[in-house]
């Protein structure tokens, strides 16, 4: 068995709220957002190969082991109305500025998949986890009901996707869940 799965991500333009700007150690809080803006935007690209464990029972089971890519970029553009003010008040920050990163992160995976049909007819309830390690760890979930016809299923799921980085990298962790529409085509 392979396969593919390709999120496209666009989080554009979003309100966003400065709390507290780091001096270097010494994090000073504020209270004076005139405007704040923050964007994501990216792709998450998993390929998989695998091994049907328990094919065509009541419950069906997959092994496999796979890579994860994550191109991200995400920015977040500031206007305040006054200056910061707080233990580091001695320094300055700008009123109006940005900042911007672009990452890609590789992940080994490893994971299960399957199906647990109901009765005899044609739906299911299909489930995925994998979790993986490289750029941080990352882990994924997903759990729903699917209808199945001659050459397609169709899922409805409930999806949940995690990075975790370590260190002081911009983006540190990022979740992303939500329901999930999908189609396994079959050859």
């Amino acid at each position: 068995m392979i396969f593919t799965d390709f999120i496209y991500l666009d989080f554009s333009g979003e309100d966003s709220k400065v709390e507290s700007i780091n001096f270097g150690g010494s994090a000073v809080g504020s209270s004076a957002n005139a405007s704040t803006s923050s964007s994501l935007r990216g792709i998450v690209w998993t390929l998989g190969a695998g091994y049907a464990v328990l094919p065509g029972r009541r419950v069906a089971l997959d092994v496999f082991g796979g890579l994860r890519y994550a191109g991200l970029e995400a920015s977040t553009d500031w206007q305040l109305a006054v200056a910061v003010t707080g233990p580091g008040s001695g320094q300055t920050f700008p009123r109006t500025g940005g900042i911007s990163e672009r990452m890609d992160l590789w992940n080994g995976i490893i994971g299960v998949k399957g199906l647990v049909r109901l009765g005899g007819s044609n739906r299911s309830i299909p489930y995925y986890l994998d979790v993986g390690t490289g750029s941080g760890l990352t882990w994924q979930g997903m759990f729903g009901i699917a209808y199945s016809f001659d050459w397609i299923d169709v899922k409805l799921v409930y999806r949940h996707l995690y990075f975790d980085r370590e260190g002081d990298k911009p983006i540190q962790d990022m979740r992303f869940s939500g329901p999930a529409l999908g189609a396994t085509f079959r050859f």
